[in-house]
């Protein structure tokens, strides 16, 4: 094959001192910049990346490749000290072939007999025994300059570099350039594999930014594929339907289809990323990223799916074993290779656990166990022993049971094994003690000492404990720190606050919240001063706190008349009607209809005042007397009894009683009106006068009035037998009844009404007095008549018949009425009498015969 050069050369020079600021930049920040990566690895799901080894090798090394049966690992060096040979096996510097200086990759024939290096600085391609372990020579014919890229065939046959403007192809037979691809149409080849079934080569082309694909039969550029920015390595899946390629603008890694010859993704990798290699088992894809001095291993079936593992510093190329089990990154800025393993390690899930238990509880129980990545069956164990009480599932890895002792957080190590394989995780337990309370609200009404709440119960502690509260209590409760008892009397009303009562040992606490509830009114007491018969100022509403539900009000004792309760607010008004009342405390009492009850004190005085003049005044006169009624006052003030005082006017005459009438007597006869004035021990009312009356002189009528129900009159002798008849002159008494008390009884004779006398009755209503029957008085009938007041004021008559027998004349039988001749009368009534007695004769005279 003949070397063709590429057409169309672009300046280069300018690329490659920019390439050279740039790396000399970067390896001077990249220590610093992977200090300050301390992010924590996301491994990927079965896949637990970790360096296991460090290897020191040649001054900076930019290049490095596996050997086909993986035994050795290679390493070019950036610096001066050449070819650095790895044995995988024992996992340390095997020898250093010297030669070489600013290596950018390396190749190793699958015989393992040859090492073909790109020299950057020298513009060669160099070539080493590795049988011998010598640098043999450069290759010959190489028309490229500064390589930065080089690959292999499968079968050895072919080398390929990258150079500044084209790519050569080395025959590893004669070690000479046989010609460059002549197709390529991409700028500043840089990276370049060829895909495993050697059908290919995959071209990354730094400044166009795109991946040309080279069918190898041909030699055709049969795709170029847009990427990223600044492209560097490019990595071909083992079924060669992927490539990768890392992109060090944009810190990602493109993933093309080769099938399809399109780009399907872009990746976000560590900073600057590099070196790439896919693992032969196309498991995973590796990407080195310098600045971030990590390799990322992506899942390639879920690419959202990675682990990120550090590495030393400034990591540039990476290859993988075969076995897909290793993977080797050679760090520029440490200049040494870490090994990183790739084996998915046996664990266990979850690998912590934190578990928080109480004594005298059921804990919840740890989560079972999930064995991944083991062969056999796993049992597992716990170190230490566990807590008593509980137990630990050798079969799950279960934790679970109900702790007697508190403790402070305990880690515990889980062992599982298979007999072959280990892996361990952790449990992290603490108990705590408890503390339990028999109380968990306290109802109190304020001012009136609680009971004491019953002692709390504290289990698990192993010293001896001392209690205390937050908040602090209400004022006038105390907590006795040795037992945890509440008592005393509150002081203050509080809506229900939670409390936490805490129990401590020293090295142990444990807590529990309760209630405290205290009921009060406000104001807690108030004065009411009333006056009889005026509206009150209504007292304040009552504030009621600590109460659980509507809250109702009621009082004790019952309040004066006139006053009355609101049972939804508590407020007292109304106008007092009843008596006046010295200062006197009267409870209102809240009850909450779910909880509560208070009490608030309402200190009432009612003043009395006058009574209420009394209404119209009647009066009904009589002969020198006068009967006065009035209605009762409506108002005695509160101050009652009401006594009334009537007087006469003009005439000054009074009469003072408790009653609602009274008579006057010994009235001059004439015009007169009637005050009437009701008096307590408060003061008097205005007077109440009557209409003018007129008294008499005489209470006869000209004839003999009607007879009064109830009422007599009679004369009787001094020794008060009864008198039927008088002689002018005599003297007798009279005697009456059936009058209104205390008042005027006058005694008349009739026909033509004569005056006999009169006196004041009794309080019984009956009065006597002694006469003298008149001198000029006719003998005859008469009527003896008593004139004066009933009891219900109106006037009331008393009749009786009256005999006057004349002057010295002996008395047979009644006297004829005044002016009547009797003599006839007595002739008739003999007459009558004898024929009387005959006809009693006739009549027995007939029966006897």
């Amino acid at each position: 094959m003949t070397d063709t050069p590429l057409s169309g050369v672009l300046a280069r020079a300018p690329r490659r001192r920019a390439w050279r600021r740039v790396a000399a930049g970067v390896t001077t920040a990249a220590l610093a910049a992977s200090a300050a990566l301390a992010a924590t690895p996301a491994y990927a799901a079965g896949l637990a990346p970790e360096v296991t080894a460090t290897i020191a090798v040649g001054s900076t090394p930019t290049a490095l490749t596996i050997s086909a049966d993986g035994s050795r690992v290679y390493t070019a060096s950036y610096g001066s000290q050449g070819v650095s040979i790895i044995d995988t096996a024992e996992q340390k510097l095997q020898t250093t072939i010297a030669g070489g200086a600013a290596m950018m990759g390396i190749v190793v024939t699958p015989d393992r007999t040859r090492a073909y290096t790109a020299d950057w600085s020298g513009g060669a391609i160099k070539v080493f025994d590795l049988v011998d372990n010598t640098l043999i020579s450069n290759v010959t014919g190489y028309t490229g300059y500064s390589p930065r890229g080089i690959a292999i065939s499968p079968d050895g046959s072919r080398v390929y570099t990258a150079n500044g403007g084209s790519v050569s192809v080395i025959d590893t037979a004669t070690n000479a350039q046989i010609g460059t691809v002549p197709t390529l149409t991409g700028s500043l080849p840089w990276g370049v594999t060829v895909s495993p079934d050697g059908k290919r080569l995959y071209v990354v082309n730094h400044e166009s930014e795109d991946l040309s694909v080279v069918d190898l039969a041909s030699q055709q550029e049969i795709a170029r594929i847009p990427v990223g920015d600044g492209p560097r390595r490019v990595a071909i899946s083992p079924d060669n339907t992927r490539a990768y390629v890392t992109n060090g603008g944009t810190d990602t890694l493109s993933v093309i289809d080769t099938v399809a010859l399109t780009k399907t993704a872009d990746l976000t990798v560590g900073r600057l990323p590099y070196g790439v290699a896919v693992t032969p088992d196309g498991a995973h894809v590796l990407v080195a990223s310098y600045v971030a001095s990590t390799v990322t291993v992506i899942d390639t079936a879920d690419t959202d799916t990675r682990a990120t593992v550090f590495v030393g510093s400034g990591p540039y190329e990476l290859a993988v074993s075969p076995d897909s089990t290793t993977a080797y990154v050679g760090s520029q800025n440490t200049s040494t290779v870490s090994v990183i393993s790739l084996v998915a390690r046996p664990e266990i899930s979850p690998a912590t656990q934190m578990l928080n238990a109480t004594v005298g509880r059921a804990m919840p129980a740890s989560s079972a166990l999930t064995a991944e990545n083991f062969d056999g069956t796993v049992t597992y164990t716990i170190a230490p022993a566990v807590p008593q009480g509980l137990t630990f599932n050798g079969s799950t890895g279960v934790l679970s049971g109900t702790p007697t002792t508190a403790q402070a957080a305990t880690e515990y190590t889980i062992t599982g094994t298979d007999g072959d394989a280990t892996a361990t995780a952790t449990i992290s337990l603490a108990v705590k003690p408890a503390l339990a309370l028999a109380t968990a609200i306290v109802q109190a009404t304020r001012g009136t000492a609680i009971d004491a709440t019953p002692a709390p119960t504290a289990s698990g502690f192993p010293g001896s404990v001392a209690y205390s509260v937050e908040p602090a209590l209400p004022n006038g409760l105390t907590l006795d720190a040795a037992t945890g008892v509440i008592s005393g009397t509150p002081r203050e009303a509080i809506e229900r606050t939670v409390f936490t009562l805490i129990a401590s040992d020293g090295t142990f606490t444990a807590s529990q919240q309760f209630g405290i509830v205290v009921a009060g009114l406000s104001p807690s007491d108030q004065p009411l001063a009333a006056v009889h018969g005026q509206a009150i100022e209504p007292t304040s509403a009552l504030t009621a706190t600590g109460f659980s539900g509507p809250v109702t009000y009621a009082v004790s004792p019952t309040l004066p008349a006139g006053l009355s309760i609101d049972a939804s607010t508590g407020v007292i008004s109304g106008t007092p009607t009843g008596d006046a009342i010295d200062k006197t405390t009267f409870t209102i009492t809240a009850t909450g209809a779910e909880a509560g009850t208070a009490t608030s004190a309402v200190k009432i005085r009612i003043d009395a005042v006058a009574p209420s003049a009394p209404g119209t005044v009647n009066v009904v006169p009589g002969a020198f007397q006068a009967f006065v009624s009035w209605p009762a006052s409506e108002d005695d003030g509160g101050a009652g009894p009401v006594s009334y005082t009537v007087t006469a006017v003009p005439s000054g005459q009074s009469c003072t009683t408790t009653e609602t009438s009274c008579v006057i007597t010994g009235l001059p006869a004439g015009a007169m009106t009637f005050s009437v004035v009701a008096s307590t021990s408060v003061g008097s009312a205005e007077p109440a006068v009557s209409a003018s009356a007129s008294v008499l002189s005489s209470a006869a009528p000209e004839t003999v009035p009607a007879a009064t129900a109830g009422t007599s009159v009679r004369f009787v002798d001094a020794s008060g037998n009864l008198v039927s008849s008088v002689t002018p002159g005599q003297k007798v008494t009279v005697e009456a009844s059936g009058f209104l008390g205390g008042s005027n009884v006058q005694a008349f004779a009739y026909s033509t009404p004569t005056l006999l006398g009169a006196a004041v009755t009794d309080a019984d209503g009956t009065v006597s007095f002694p006469v003298t029957v008149p001198t000029d008085l006719a003998p005859g009938e008469h009527t003896l008549v008593a004139i004066g007041f009933a009891p219900d004021g109106s006037t009331a008559v008393a009749t009786s018949a009256l005999v006057v027998a004349a002057p010295g004349a002996p008395v047979t039988a009644s006297l004829p009425a005044t002016g009547v001749n009797p003599l006839p009368w007595a002739l008739l009534a003999s007459g009558l009498l004898a024929v009387g007695a005959l006809v009693l004769l006739v009549s027995r005279t007939r029966r006897r015969a």
